[in-house]
């Protein structure tokens, strides 16, 4: 690969170091979403989680899910596609609709920081929210 103006043929640590808490917050957000549901965890993600979710009438819940749906953008961005990589940012090329068309998302370092402590903290109050229907009042908020 011979890469372009700026470009480097290594992703950086602190980019991958976010984007790996990203997947695994995000997988974890998920996870506990899917023991939420009456029918418990199915495997869905994305817009399937979200409709299943919406069936469970539980204010805990509707706040999770709200924020799962309001970052899923940007986890689909990161986890489903492939990056060009610049010394302070990363491209990240994601394919829609089917193949058919081609979106690009620029993310700085600091972006993707606050994009992975948002998903850990959204992970924390899924977990929370999760004792919340269970019943487990003795729960503590760690968000």
């Amino acid at each position: 690969m011979i890469p372009s103006h700026g470009e480097t043929t290594q992703i950086p640590e602190q980019f991958s170091q976010s984007i790996g808490r990203i997947v695994y917050s995000a997988g974890r957000v998920e996870f506990l979403i899917g023991r939420m549901l009456p029918s418990g965890a199915t495997g869905e993600s994305g817009a399937r989680l979200v409709k299943a979710a919406r069936e469970v009438n539980h204010p805990a819940v509707a706040d999770v899910v709200d924020g799962y749906e309001r970052m899923l953008p940007d986890r689909n961005h990161l986890i489903h596609g492939t990056y060009q990589v610049f010394e302070d940012h990363i491209v990240a090329w994601h394919l829609r609709q089917g193949g058919k068309h081609l979106t690009s998302h620029p993310y700085s370092v600091e972006v993707l920081t606050s994009i992975a402590t948002s998903w850990g903290n959204l992970a924390e109050a899924a977990h929370h929210a999760l004792h919340i229907l269970l019943g487990d009042h003795s729960a503590e908020p760690t968000v």
